[in-house]
């Protein structure tokens, strides 16, 4: 019996080959017709069919196939600091242990992409060996997710941060970039922290609760008529900077924002000279 073969079978290799004529007594000679290669399997009984099936399940295993992982921007960044150092490590370690070549990326799409809190990692492998890639490198994701300090922060110190271009947050990753990746979540008022150094950890934490702790924010409801008596008034101004706070005033609804320390903001001193200095 004889059967002709379509396909991309350079895939499967002479070593392959061989094994499948010893395997199911059969000869398969393989030549190229334009872009698919052609078999011809000439055998006794079903042996050929057996190995023309056996072929399609091989080709069907090592056909490439993608699997997506979400992981949070922070991440994204550490994997391709150092220009890309980490993740080329991550690529190299999971190829070792499948015995062939993968390809772990950052979607395309995600590259430049520094607004959203999560991208994603594409993992490309034969289909035989994708559930093992995509579990080293879920494995080696947990890892970098357990180095993440999360420092929770009220929503207005977030926008504080985020002020000006993000300028203060950024003093912030450029002093501590040797050490540490940092990033904002907006949405779970929530900077993170990326790192093996708990006490590089430790040091951030203290400079974000010290930065909160300076920029508390109260606002006081009062008569828009009285704004040019009170910003006009030095003692008023000179007084709330002895507090170590700054005043601002959104007459569109009336309203007085200190800004300062919690103990500047907070202590009643402070209401009573914005009122009746």
């Amino acid at each position: 019996m004889r059967i002709l073969y379509h396909s991309h079978l350079y895939v499967i290799g002479g070593t392959q080959i061989n094994q499948l004529v010893e395997q199911f007594d059969v000869s398969i000679d393989v030549e190229k017709k334009g872009e698919c290669d052609e078999a011809r399997i000439v055998g006794t009984g079903n042996n050929p069919k057996r190995a023309y099936t056996r072929i399609q399940e091989i080709l069907f295993q090592s056909e490439d196939v993608e699997r997506s992982i979400l992981v949070r921007s922070i991440i994204k960044s550490k994997l391709l600091s150092n220009s890309g150092a980490l993740i080329k490590r991550l690529q190299k370690d999971v190829m070792d242990v499948c015995g062939t070549n993968i390809i772990v990326n950052i979607a395309k799409d995600d590259k430049d992409d520094n607004k959203s809190s999560l991208t994603t990692l594409i993992v490309k492998s034969p289909r035989s060996s994708i559930d093992l890639a995509s579990t080293h490198v879920e494995h080696a994701l947990q890892k970098l997710e357990s180095a993440i300090l999360s420092v929770h922060l009220d929503s207005e110190i977030i926008s504080i941060l985020l002020e000006k271009g993000g300028s203060i947050i950024n003093d912030l990753r450029d002093r501590f970039s040797a050490t540490a990746e940092i990033s904002v979540a907006k949405e779970s008022n929530e900077v993170l922290v990326l790192s093996d150094d708990i006490s590089v950890k430790g040091n951030i934490r203290l400079e974000l609760e010290k930065f909160a702790e300076q920029n508390q924010a109260f606002a006081l409801k009062i008569d828009a008529s009285l704004f040019g008596l009170i910003f006009g008034s030095k003692n008023l101004r000179d007084a709330l900077k002895s507090l170590g706070v700054a005043v601002q005033k959104d007459a569109l609804s009336s309203t007085i924002r200190l800004r300062g320390s919690s103990d500047g903001v907070s202590t009643p001193v402070s209401l009573t000279r914005l009122v009746f200095l």
